[in-house]
Parts: C-alpha cells; structure tokens; sequence
C-alpha cells in the first residue's frame, strides 16, 4: 500500500490525485455535449468518492473529479499525447497509463485523469490529471495559492512552465505531493502541475519521474474553432496571447510614456498584454512564448499621448497583425486618459484572437 500521512480532514488535500494540472477558468463556455470515451469511469469514480467524501471537509482544497456532474469526453489525436479542445493545451504522457477526461456538468471545469494500470480499481490510488476551476477574481498565483489554504511544506525557487512563470513547492494532504503553479497563455485560468509521492519525498519517485516528463511536453494550442480536426494539432490556431509583468518589460528596456493594455482586474504590477512608446519605437507583446516585436504601420482618429484612437501593428517577421481601437474615456489626474473601450485583435495564419483588455495611455 502507499504511504500515508494522518491529518485532520479539513487538512487533507488532494486525496485522489498522483499528479494533477489544475486549471481556474474565467467565462469559457462547457461544450454542451460531451461524448464517453471510458464506460468504466463511472462506477469507478463513484467508489472512489464514496470513500473519499468521508475523510475530507467541504471547503478542503479537493483534486478530484468524483465530487462533480460529468461526462467523459474524446481524448483525440495520436497515441499518448491529450489535447484539450476547451483550454487549449496538450501533453504527451508515458506508456502505461489509463487517461479518462470528465467534465463538470453545473461549471467550467474540466478534470484529466491518468491512472497507472497497478493503480486501476484501488480505492485511493495516486494519478496524473488535469482539473479546471473558474477564477473570476482572477487572482495572482500567490493570492490564489493562500485562497485554496494549501498546507505547505517546502517552498523552491520558481520555474519556468511551457513559458510561464511558475511557484514550485510541496504540500501534505493524504499523501505529500509537489505542485507546478502557473498561468494559462491568455491569464484567465491557473494550472496547478501536481504530483504525489508514492513512497518517500524524492527527485527519483517514479510518478514524479513521470509527472516531470508530461510537464516538459506541456504547451499551449489554441482551444477550438477548428477542434474537429483533432487528428491534426498543427489545425489548431496558434496565436496566444500572454501576459507579462512590469518588471518583466522592465527586463525588456521597455514602459513609461505611451499606451498600455492590460487583463481587466489584474494584480499591481501583473497583467500586461500590450504596450506601446510616446516615441512610436517598436510595441511589445508576448505571443506564444516568445516576446515580439511589432511596427505600427496604420494610425487615424484622435491623436494622444503619440498614439492613435485606431492603429495597426505588424511584426518584424510579418506573420503577426494586431488591430487596436480605443474609445478615450476620463482623463487622470497626471498626463493620463483611460480608455472607455478597448478593441483589441490580434491576427495570425487567417485566425483572428479577439483580447480581451482594458487600459490608457499618458505620460
């Protein structure tokens, strides 16, 4: 049997789960029919929750997916890889592994769960999943961490995740776990890369080996337009828009006069999707992982703070088109105006990625 910690059970976090990705969605839309894939997950999930719902408080962090309405789902393209049509990523996993994907019937939540074959019909048996929770606060990854009362253990420096930044620590809970926590492209969810020990807490535990091979696989497609052609990932729309810091543009040389857009109800210093000089240099934005660099190449409307009620911006490499339309709103008490609307498109391979910000401009 595997090792267990004792605690109280509004302590207990995560029960179910060997390995979990979790992510906080904000206003994505549940398909409305969700097909099987895995008949067996039913009564399977039900017994493990069962089991579960006796040991562990309500408002307990809980990574599972046997306390929701759900449906199995497709899994799609090529042997050991999963794509999620609804937010956007996929992995490659290891040989010798169930994966089952379910989906919340009453929310925006979607749970990935892969069990190892040995584990099959235990009733608390370790896995690798994905969850998705909404986050319509949405919080910084420290604030969200502290919401979720994690019972923490060991904290390490952060890393880098598919091109995010990420927290890395360990909790306990039934077993003792490690947990990658980073958000999506786009901002609007949080992805907690969660892996239990089996045995010990080692660099070497075999489903922490594993978790770490799925986690360097991780990366981000767009979610769904084109999602019936699961059989061809590269179908997929790619431009994915990302935010970024302050003192990450601050790494970039970049910030001060000019025009900024942002995540509506980002944190102090989070959240930036796009800014753009005073002195027409080179805007900045993070597409994809990459930072690139665009021209403006269209201005008209109103003129202010060196910008533009309506501009366009290409990127050096002239495979990237961003359309940006202001509405001006209030001015601020210093050189600054806010923006009563903000249409804000970013255009990439015939796809159009529609962002949503909020921002202004001043000096």
């Amino acid at each position: 049997m595997f090792k267990q910690i004792r605690l109280l059970g509004a302590l207990q976090r995560n029960l179910s789960l060997g390995l979990a990705l979790t992510i906080l969605s904000v206003g994505c839309t549940a398909p409305s029919d969700p097909t099987v894939t895995k008949q067996s997950i039913e009564s399977e999930s039900t017994q493990l929750s069962q089991s579960l719902d006796q040991q562990v408080s309500d408002d307990a962090p809980q990574l599972r997916a046997a306390n929701h309405g759900h449906k199995d789902i497709p899994k799609g393209l090529e042997q050991n890889r999963y794509q999620s049509n609804r937010f956007g990523y996929s992995f490659i996993y290891p040989d010798g592994y169930d994966l089952t994907v379910t989906q919340a019937d009453d929310s925006t939540e979607e749970y990935v769960t892969l069990l190892r074959m040995e584990d099959v019909g235990e009733p608390e048996p370790p896995f690798i999943g994905i969850q998705v929770y909404e986050n319509p606060q949405q919080l910084s990854l420290e604030d969200f961490r502290n919401q979720k009362s994690y019972l923490i253990i060991n904290e390490f420096p952060d890393i880098d995740v598919a091109g995010q930044r990420a927290l890395d620590f360990e909790w306990a809970g039934l077993y003792e776990a490690r947990e990658h926590l980073f958000k999506t492209p786009d901002g609007t969810h949080v992805v907690a890369l969660n892996s239990t020990y089996l045995d010990v807490i080692s660099d070497a535990d075999p489903l922490w080996l594993d978790a770490q091979k799925i986690r360097d696989s991780f990366e981000w497609r767009s979610p769904s337009a084109n999602s019936g052609n699961a059989a061809n990932p590269d179908s997929f729309a790619i431009a994915q828009v990302q935010p970024f810091t302050f003192e990450e543009l601050f790494e970039q040389e970049a910030g001060g006069c000019g025009m900024n857009l942002l995540q509506p109800n980002a944190a102090p210093g989070e959240g930036f999707l796009f800014t753009h000089g005073i002195d027409n240099a080179p805007a900045l934005m993070k597409i994809n992982g990459q930072w690139v660099e665009l021209s403006r190449t269209e201005a008209k409307g109103e003129e202010f703070y060196g910008q533009y009620t309506s501009q366009t911006f290409v990127s050096e490499e002239d495979d990237i088109t961003v359309q940006i339309d202001v509405q001006l709103g209030e001015l601020g008490e210093i050189e600054s105006v806010e923006f009563a609307d903000v249409q804000f498109k970013v255009m990439q391979d015939n796809q159009v990625v529609e962002v949503t910000a909020i921002g202004g401009a001043g000096c």
